[in-house]
């Protein structure tokens, strides 16, 4: 573990980047601090050597960029259920010179070739995160989107709660009205339903997926939400992100649309703080430990490079099975997506976003 001190000169200069940062972070369960960073359990990156043997494809940085390329990971943590793998990633693309930002959402069923214990096997990629870390999430997200990454941040469940309250909550624009039923309680993952074990069993033989989930009420809880304007806590944030099972507005296409809607939220908040002053205030009040790979130096050359803020624009590109993805089932199960083109041909969906960040030149 090592920690990262940021003088307050260096604070007061990096605010404004860093107001935009955490703008695309929040939506995506990340933030962190002007004043201190922290990473928790550094991980050791994925050695050059081994890096082909996977279908691995990343894009280099050029030696002069015109962009900037940052994942952003959100993760469940302690506490939850498969608590490393990354249920949000985003990458978040910043173009000083055009003064925007734009905000790719990769579905996390996405199928890619990752390395377990030294063999070649088809996962999805939010496991990324939890096999190698940070630099290995990096790797597989960059094949899919053929963007340069330069950096990754990665948050949990906590800390985008604990943002959005040092917020004061945001208001949000909910799409769509929807029920989720089948919302997950926190700490009630393992438990029986009154079941015996022997009926537990036989669930778990016959039964895959979301199936299982079915026949274990007493582990969910219904949730609502009202199209319109709603202003929300940390925690009804947390649960508008990470619904999935609703039948007006389900599944990871859905979330991503209330992520970047959560996005627009955060941002006009931020705006309405106004004074310099009071964004660093805010980042104060957020100072919790996050995963990355930004040291002080990065942060200095970025502030530099990106400048003020204000009048950036934002926009953001959704991959879903509606333009470049096929919805499909593994032969265990699994429901996952694949480029249209067939499993681990990516060159689709890089032609497609390659043209939406031209569309947005336009």
């Amino acid at each position: 573990m090592f920690t990262i001190s940021l003088r307050p000169s260096t604070i007061y200069r990096a605010a404004g980047f860093f107001s935009l940062y955490v703008v695309s972070v929040l939506v995506s369960y990340f933030s962190f601090t002007l004043s201190r960073v922290v990473v928790r359990e550094p991980v050791s990156p994925v050695p050059e050597e081994r890096a082909g043997m996977f279908d691995l494809s990343p894009i280099p940085t050029p030696a002069s960029p015109t962009a900037y390329h940052i994942l952003l990971l959100g993760y469940g943590g302690e506490g939850h259920s498969g608590g490393r793998l990354s249920d949000s990633l985003t990458v978040v693309r910043v173009e000083p010179e055009k003064k925007r930002v734009v905000l790719v959402s990769v579905p996390r069923d996405l199928w890619i070739a990752l390395p377990t214990a030294g063999r070649n096997e088809r996962r999805k990629i939010n496991q990324a995160f939890a096999l190698g870390g940070g630099e290995l999430a990096k790797r597989a997200v960059s094949t899919v989107v053929g963007l340069p990454i330069q950096y990754f941040v990665a948050v949990s469940f906590d800390g985008l709660k604990e943002a959005i309250d040092a917020l004061g909550g945001v208001d949000v624009r909910v799409p769509k009205t929807f029920d989720d039923p089948y919302f997950p309680v926190k700490g009630k993952e393992n438990e029986t339903c009154g079941k015996s074990a022997e009926e537990v069993e036989q669930i778990l033989t016959t039964l895959k997926g979301f199936e299982i989930d079915k026949q274990f009420p007493c582990r969910f809880e219904r949730v609502h939400f009202e199209a319109g304007l709603q202003h929300m806590d940390g925690e009804t944030v947390l649960v508008f992100v990470r619904s999935r099972h609703s039948a007006e507005h389900g599944g990871d296409f859905a979330r991503n649309a209330r992520q970047q809607a959560v996005l627009w939220g955060i941002r006009e908040k931020l705006l309405a703080l106004g004074a310099l002053d009071d964004a660093v205030a805010f980042f104060h009040r957020m100072s919790f430990a996050v995963e990355t790979d930004i040291d002080e130096e990065a942060v200095r050359r970025l502030a530099l490079l990106v400048g003020n803020t204000s009048d950036y624009a934002f926009t953001s590109i959704l991959l879903s099975d509606q333009s470049v993805l096929t919805a499909t089932t593994t032969l265990d199960g699994q429901s996952v997506l694949l480029p249209n083109e067939g499993e681990g041909k990516w060159e689709g969906v890089r032609a497609y976003i390659a043209g939406e960040l031209e569309k947005e030149n336009d």
